[in-house]
């Protein structure tokens, strides 16, 4: 929100204007998209999950998915909708300091702990629901309807690292996944660096 102004006893509220398409139109139009620019949406995502969750007090999302992203012309990313984002206290039993704690999220892309009666959200939350929304940016299956598999069962040509790191951002056990949105940037940055392609490379140049 830029401005609120009152006039006639009228509100009127002015906000940014996004240019640009959201990533599940995109999708719909074209599929599966390339590696190289989903894995660059993906570290901009983390960028801004990572400002929320820095906040103080920390604000999760709870909502990501490829409907709340936009994708404007010159390839920025922007995170739209925060409809049910929470503003949560100091502990991680703390009751949300504004917003609505009920299990709120979107089936397929919302993390386990979302649709749990005593399910605790906090950062970790938001970082299954971005490996979710960059496995069917990646494969074009939806997670809800399909299941999150290994991506390259779906698309044998993608990169085994990558393939790693998204298994580990969609964990159902949060303690097991990325703890940060730092964490997870860092890994889709040098997701190659795992490839067995690398590794073999690395080994080749050593003998030589």
């Amino acid at each position: 929100i830029v401005d609120l102004i009152e006039e006639k006893s009228s509100l009127f509220v002015v906000m940014d204007y996004v240019e640009g398409q959201t990533l599940s139109a995109l999708l719909k139009k074209k599929g599966a998209q390339k590696e190289e620019d989903v894995v660059d949406w993906g570290i901009q995502l983390c960028d801004v999950l990572d400002y929320l969750h820095r906040r103080k007090p920390p604000v999760v999302f709870r909502d990501v998915k490829p409907s709340n992203i936009m994708l404007t012309p010159d390839g920025a990313i922007k995170l739209i909708d925060f409809g049910i984002a929470l503003e949560i206290g100091k502990g991680a039993v703390d009751k949300p300091l504004i917003g609505d704690d009920r299990q709120l999220g979107t089936p397929g892309y919302g993390a386990p702990e979302q649709f749990d009666e005593h399910g605790v959200v906090d950062a970790r939350t938001d970082i299954y629901a971005l490996g979710a929304t960059l496995f069917h940016l990646l494969t074009g299956s939806h997670p809800r309807k399909n299941g999150i598999v290994p991506i390259r069962q779906i698309r044998p040509e993608l990169s085994e690292g990558l393939e790693q790191v998204i298994e580990k951002a969609t964990r159902q056990n949060p303690d097991d996944c990325f703890q940060t949105c730092a964490e997870f940037a860092y890994a889709l940055k040098h997701y190659r660096e795992e490839d067995a392609a690398h590794h073999a490379a690395l080994v080749a140049r050593w003998r030589g």
